[in-house]
């Protein structure tokens, strides 16, 4: 049920096998549905924060943003660009750390031979293709940006960029702060284990399974033993990682780190400065990049993918959404063809 129109499902069987699709119907009375995407979409804000509400945080009962770009062939690298930023990318601060730490010392070689380490020939064979005068890191980011973000981008995506940072000398503690500052989970076990260090990892699976989240006690029982305390679990960096994860997570019906903080004792007014601003939405950044590619694409064919995403919430919140609009500006616009058996 999208704005394509269809009359074979729009006509009524003379025996009553088929019922006319009266949403369908009024989508198509009431949205033009030859409009392009750029115009009734991606230009009107409101439409937008509606698709970006419904499609950014992935949900285990739908689908969201990363199956759209699956239904119009969005290259990996594009995906990567939607979800991860340069401006906040974790392997970007590591390595301008290293290079503020190690100016002289650390040059692309040494990169080369990190990402190596790690089994990232394919982004060493990125860095071979760019002719550097003085193998400098500055060189690198300065005259080769796109191959530079290529590598943060993919280091951040495949949460590469902790073992390179070990390969190159990072030390453990700069890592977890780096972690720290783009976690709120992270941030709020930091501000747990100060107050209380000897909080044991028992006490917090209690916690937890309080909140029903026995997936993170899943991941403790794996890593740590029930008598280890915070402390353990800040020093255990991969444990750390996987529990974050998991409660940082936004899902509808799901607790998370804000539940978690407010039961170990977090005050509310730390809770919410530690609440992440605004975070660039990839649904909006993808959807730039669909009409980019393709200028000419109708709304017919967008909802008809999101049909297939069987997203018909979706789609009768964007008809609602455009609708309003249309109805504010024009009245209602039918433009599409109207079954014969209308009336």
């Amino acid at each position: 049920m999208g704005i394509h129109f269809n009359q074979k499902k729009m006509l009524v069987d003379v025996e009553g096998v088929h019922s006319l699709d009266m949403t369908c119907f009024c989508f198509v009375s009431s949205v033009n549905c030859q409009s392009l995407v750029r115009d009734a979409i991606v230009a009107n804000v409101n439409v937008m924060d509606e698709l970006a509400r419904r499609l950014d945080q992935p949900d285990p009962n739908s689908q969201y943003w990363e199956h759209l770009a699956a239904e119009f062939d969005v290259p990996e690298d594009v995906k990567m660009k939607c979800q991860h930023s340069l401006e906040n990318s974790p392997t970007k601060h590591m390595l301008d750390i290293k290079e503020a730490e190690d100016t002289n010392d650390f040059s692309v070689q040494k990169l080369k031979i990190g990402l190596g380490a790690i089994s990232r020939k394919d982004l060493v064979q990125k860095v071979e293709k760019c002719p550097l005068s003085t193998g400098s890191i500055q060189e690198l980011r300065g005259s080769y940006p796109d191959t530079f973000e290529t590598i943060c981008l993919q280091l951040d995506h495949y949460d590469n960029w902790k073992p390179l940072g070990r390969n190159i000398g990072i030390p453990d503690e700069t890592l977890r702060q780096i972690a720290t500052s783009t976690s709120c989970a992270k941030t709020v076990v930091e501000s747990i284990e100060k107050k209380n260090p000897t909080l044991t990892v028992k006490e917090m699976q209690d916690v937890l399974k309080g909140m029903k989240r026995r997936d993170v006690c899943d991941v403790l029982h794996k890593y740590l033993r029930d008598n280890d305390t915070i402390v353990t679990l800040r020093a255990n960096l991969d444990c750390l990682e996987k529990v974050a994860v998991l409660l940082d997570k936004e899902t509808p019906g799901m607790k998370n780190w804000l539940h978690f903080a407010h039961e170990l004792g977090v005050s509310k007014d730390e809770c919410d400065s530690l609440k992440p601003k605004e975070r660039p939405s990839p649904t909006r950044a993808l959807m730039k990049y669909i009409v980019q590619v393709d200028p000419d694409l109708t709304v017919e064919r967008f909802t008809d993918a999101l049909e297939k995403m069987q997203r018909k919430d979706v789609v009768s919140a964007l008809k609602n959404k455009i609708r309003a609009k249309q109805d504010a500006k024009e009245g209602p616009n039918i433009s599409c063809p109207a079954s014969r058996n209308e009336s």
